[in-house]
């Protein structure tokens, strides 16, 4: 075969394409013929309509669930199963305040517990009969041989952090009257998401002081109080060089750390502002308020801390130690000197091991030992609600 002569021919063609090409389309715009725009126009595809929105902005909260909608996650593959990973495709409904939960009536015969977090309250991962939220409901009234039962509310989106639980609280839960608020702090992201240096507005916080005194703040709003350039323009000159910091292995370390650092300690003003608000706000409507500390995977699995701090060595010269358990006893203090009732998860995670309880969030298993876990301390410290199924 003369693969040479094939190449020439191959050549030919396609110069001569070429160039007819090029005649045609000098000849179209020279005499106007708009043959080019009318093919176009032939071959074209128009879009326009409404398309679904899952998360919508919030001034009061940042952003919730789009209401009264069905929300799909899901993750397949043709390997998921010989690579051990979970196969799942949830549908959840969303009631009209924006939440994965039922509609409630503003007030309730049944003694009332609102759930506020974030993603691991929201916990789309898994069908809704088997979130602990909807669980730690099932197992006081099962565990109590049917003779006591609360009404529990959840509150829960992703990425929130206490600056949003606040909002959350004043707009949408206090409308239900609940006699006890749980706060899901999860330490993975909560100190991060309620912060400015972190998380910017729209998302992220404003706080509004008294006066202009930044150690008296009256609210926290979202959305964008100034013009968005304006609010760049602020945050960049507040922040400086500190909105450009690596979060995870430049300030989280000083969670675990004696050693200061003014970045973590602005973040920490933040978040301590917002429990401040938070207990104040419940204060004046007589709910009891309680913590409940969510660790992340690094606390609770030794191999996951070691590789942690090694990591960190890299980003971040210290002169302490990173200790492992004292991010959980700051939030624990800092919640106690405003009054919060805490409650840990640590020692169940540990107890059940955190490669069982945690799989993107809690496991399906991971969500019935932490409703077991809820349900026994409500039922031993709650004044519950007895039926009435007349």
């Amino acid at each position: 075969m003369n693969y040479k002569r094939i190449l020439v021919g191959v050549l030919i063609v396609l110069l001569s394409t070429g160039g007819a090409l090029m005649t045609v389309d000098y000849i179209d715009d020279y005499f106007n013929l708009r043959v080019k725009e009318r093919i176009a126009i032939y071959f074209r595809t128009v879009v326009q309509g409404a398309g679904p929105i899952m998360y919508v902005y919030d001034n009061d909260m940042g952003w919730r669930l789009n209401p009264l909608t069905e929300y799909q996650r899901g993750e397949t593959g043709p390997l998921h199963g010989l690579a051990g990973l979970r196969e799942y495709n949830q549908k959840l409904r969303v009631n009209s305040d924006g939440f994965i939960d039922r509609q409630h009536n503003e007030s309730s015969p049944y003694y009332r517990i609102a759930f506020v977090g974030d993603s691991f309250v929201e916990a789309v991962q898994h069908a809704y009969t088997n979130r602990f939220h909807h669980l730690t409901e099932d197992y006081i009234f099962t565990k109590s041989n049917n003779e006591f039962a609360a009404d529990i509310m959840n509150f829960g989106v992703s990425n929130w952090g206490p600056a949003h639980y606040f909002g959350a609280i004043k707009s949408k839960v206090l409308r239900y009257s609940p006699d006890e608020i749980w706060i899901f702090y999860f330490s993975g992201n909560d100190l991060g998401d309620s912060t400015p240096l972190h998380t910017q507005p729209p998302l992220g916080p404003t706080f509004i002081y008294e006066k202009g005194d930044k150690t008296k703040p009256i609210d926290i709003r979202f959305g964008f109080e100034h013009p968005s350039v304006v609010t760049h323009w602020l945050r960049a000159k507040e922040y400086g060089s500190f909105k450009y910091s690596n979060w995870m292995y430049e300030v989280v370390p000083f969670y675990f750390s004696q050693q200061s650092d003014s970045r973590f300690s602005l973040a920490w003003k933040h978040q301590e502002q917002s429990f401040s608000l938070i207990r104040e706000l419940v204060k004046k409507h007589g709910a009891r308020l309680r913590l409940v500390y969510i660790p992340t995977f690094l606390e609770v699995n030794e191999l996951a801390w070691s590789e942690y701090v090694e990591a960190v060595s890299d980003y971040v010269e210290l002169d302490q130690p990173l200790i492992q358990g004292l991010g959980e006893k700051r939030i624990k203090d800092l919640a106690e000197s405003y009054g919060y009732e805490f409650i840990s998860l640590t020692p169940l995670i540990r107890e059940k091991g955190a490669d069982v309880m945690y799989a993107d969030h809690f496991s399906r298993l991971g969500h019935h030992w932490v409703a077991n876990y809820l349900s026994e301390l409500i039922l031993r410290t709650s004044p519950l609600t007895k039926p009435d199924f007349h």
